[in-house]
């Protein structure tokens, strides 16, 4: 089924038409798993395939950073009851972390459950209760768990969760202020202009505002 845009219009019988008309609400869902893509539409189906096989089954948000007209609108077709497409088509970036760091914050913002999975369309999920383990974790051991992200070339990146295989309890986010802009990062270390550059590898990254902001809140991710 694909769903009306809410807010519903010309339902006289709707009294809450900003409701929309899903029989499952996004809300009513444990999870939302944001996936940002560009231009990797197969492998964004395969994933969104996988995801849905999931002993628990998310609510997906898939967010296109700037693929070409023909596989955006292949990526449309993919929208349902259960997934979301949004879109955007920016004039340019200062570093190209810059587009998945505001994929991620505005899936951060669109999302409308209690617990929040992030990946990528090609990233590919190997076992369908693996969803269902990462939630177990936040529930008993952290409210951020994930992979460690791979070897950088700066001396911070031991201990910091990946932003391809990563689940996040929302209230606890939203408490201490997560995000991922790479603006607000560069600003947090008085760097005027963090565009690439050699004496900096690595750094800025997508996933580093949000891991220097749960350490300056004594969070761990399992």
């Amino acid at each position: 089924m694909i769903p009306s845009i809410a807010p519903i219009r010309d339902d006289l019988n709707n009294s809450i038409p900003w409701e929309g008309d899903c029989v499952n609400r996004p809300w009513s869902y444990q999870i939302t798993a944001v996936v940002p893509v560009i231009d990797t539409v197969e492998e964004l189906k395969v994933c969104v395939e996988l995801l849905q096989l999931q002993t628990i089954q998310p609510f997906i948000i898939i967010i296109d950073t700037g693929s070409t007209e023909a596989n955006y609108k292949e990526i449309e077709k993919l929208r349902s009851e259960d997934i979301e497409v949004h879109s955007i088509r920016l004039n340019g970036v200062l570093h190209p972390s810059d587009l998945p760091a505001m994929a991620m914050d505005l899936g951060f913002s669109l999302c409308r459950s209690d617990y929040l999975f992030a990946t990528h369309s090609d990233c590919f999920l190997r076992r369908i209760n693996l969803l269902e383990d990462m939630l177990d974790s936040c529930l008993n051991k952290s409210p951020v768990v994930g992979y460690e992200i791979t070897k950088r070339m700066h001396k911070d990146w031991e201990g910091m969760v990946s932003h391809t295989c990563s689940m996040y309890h929302m209230k606890t986010m939203d408490k201490i202020g997560f995000g991922w802009s790479l603006r607000r990062l560069a600003n947090t270390f008085n760097i005027e202009d963090y565009r690439p550059h050699p004496t900096r590898p690595n750094w800025p990254d997508t996933e580093l505002l949000g891991n220097y902001i749960l350490r300056n809140n004594s969070i761990k991710p399992e």
